[in-house]
């Protein structure tokens, strides 16, 4: 029985190896994983072999040596990796380079030694190379004689990765509810009355700005309002916009606007599907990062997993905010999804609200929130209301912002 064979360089990144991997494979395929002294020290393949198991892969380990640009290495490399190959069951019919691990001259040497395979009859099936994108989201595919032209391809069904399996690579795991996981063809968000009608979000933000104290910036606990504002809260309040909960006697305005952001970018993913179905994987909300013994590493409020395996992380902030909290979250965010992770932060931004509404609180952090981004090379995202009016496009909306941030993911169209 046949099958494909890849071959790959071990890399930090580990994530950009795996979706041209996918791209082609299939059950009973075979991964040649050619490690550097640095990837077996650091243990970059951890998490990988189990995850291709899953799908049917098999992996084959080779250590490179010490000069991973060497050509002589790679040659040495992948020569004991096709040895190994041939004590498998079945015949090669198809090779397939991945190019995206390692060093640039890495990739060169490693050009060089199929080309001297195949000069040698080692090599004696088609042999094509695959580069996966990080922006656009595409795989590109050199087939057969290396001065061919290159194909795009946008990845399909079989090569999508799940943001659980992506965690998993790094040694954590994720714990969220599946209400909480949204993907193409599922059922339509509808948006709360938050964000959507102007005179409810102005009076909710007026409650709070009348409730809040001066010096702590924490809102006053609804059971200590005067009885006159807690009946007209109680009036106003929309019952499955649970702000406050009763139970716990405790705010959860966190909570409730990080469910409002969710719902309002799945509005925006399935308002531009033919522009961005190819880019966007899955939405998650409210996720959990455990680490070993069930450890807590991190929360994520909203999660947008691109098909190309690149996390974008959008944090969400109602309230005050520390730079120390922030660089920490993005911290966190790229030891347990990689470098190429990006952190976004979105806040309230209601530019025609006044004072006494929260607008200048909103406008101060807002701003605070883009200087950090700025340092951080992040993106910040002002929340106006839904649809936003004319007076609030001053900072610029929701939906303009979300289109800037995944159009550089995006192929360009025509």
């Amino acid at each position: 029985m046949g099958y494909n064979c890849f071959i790959a360089v071990s890399t930090r990144e580990q994530m950009s190896n795996i979706p041209p991997l996918l791209f082609r494979a299939e059950d009973g395929d075979v991964a040649i994983w050619l490690e550097s002294s640095e990837s077996i020290e650091k243990k970059w393949l951890q998490g990988v072999p189990d995850i291709l198991e899953d799908r049917g892969i098999r992996s084959i380990k080779v250590a490179i040596g010490q000069d991973i640009n060497d050509p002589t290495a790679i040659l040495n490399a992948c020569t004991q990796g096709l040895k190994k190959l041939e004590a498998l069951q079945g015949q090669c019919e198809q090779m397939n380079i991945i190019l995206n691990g390692g060093t640039k001259l890495c990739s060169i040497a490693i050009v060089q030694v199929v080309q001297k395979l195949k000069t040698d009859n080692t090599l004696n099936m088609p042999v094509d190379y695959l580069y996966g994108d990080g922006a656009p989201v595409c795989v590109r595919m050199q087939q057969g004689d290396r001065f061919s032209s290159s194909q795009i391809y946008t990845y399909n069904e079989q090569s999508q990765i799940s943001f659980d399996e992506m965690i998993r690579m790094k040694g954590y795991r994720t714990q969220c509810h599946d209400a909480q996981v949204w993907r193409w063809g599922d059922k339509a968000k509808t948006m709360p009355k938050y964000g959507t009608d102007e005179p409810y979000t102005r009076w909710l933000h007026y409650a709070w700005g009348r409730n809040r104290n001066k010096e702590s910036g924490d809102i006053t606990p609804l059971t200590d309002w005067p009885k006159r504002v807690q009946e007209k809260w109680n009036s106003k309040q929309v019952d499955d916009e649970p702000w406050w909960n009763n139970e716990k006697q405790s705010w959860r305005i966190g909570a409730c606007f990080e469910d409002v952001v969710w719902r309002r970018v799945i509005c925006f993913l399935q308002s531009q599907k033919d522009r961005f179905e190819s880019v966007v994987q899955e939405c998650w909300k409210n996720v959990k990062i455990v680490g070993e013994g069930n450890r807590s590493f991190s929360e994520m409020d909203v999660v947008l997993v691109l098909r190309n395996g690149i996390v974008i992380y959008i944090e969400c902030k109602t309230q005050t905010h520390s730079i120390g909290e922030l660089n920490a979250s993005s911290d966190r965010l790229r030891q347990c999804s990689g470098n190429l992770s990006k952190m976004c932060v979105v806040s309230p931004m209601f530019a025609s609200f006044e004072n006494n509404e929260g607008g200048g609180t909103m406008k101060a952090m807002f701003q605070s929130l883009q200087s950090w981004s700025k340092q951080k090379y992040s993106v910040a995202i002002p929340y106006s209301l839904h649809p936003a009016p004319s007076e609030d496009n001053k900072e610029g909306d929701f939906e303009s912002s979300m289109e800037r941030l995944l159009s550089q993911y995006a192929l360009k169209r025509g």
